[in-house]
């Protein structure tokens, strides 16, 4: 299983959209000042 990271700024909104829409599930952690999300995804 392969794990994906991104971040993102809790303000952008769009991003936040997008990352969802793709299956991003909120990691509750942060990179710095941005928000993180992950997605599992099997090989």
């Amino acid at each position: 299983m392969q794990k994906n990271v991104v971040g993102y700024y809790p303000m952008n909104t769009g991003a936040h959209q997008l990352y969802s829409s793709l299956g991003f599930l909120d990691n509750r952690g942060r990179f710095g000042n941005e928000m993180d999300v992950i997605k599992y995804i099997n090989n």
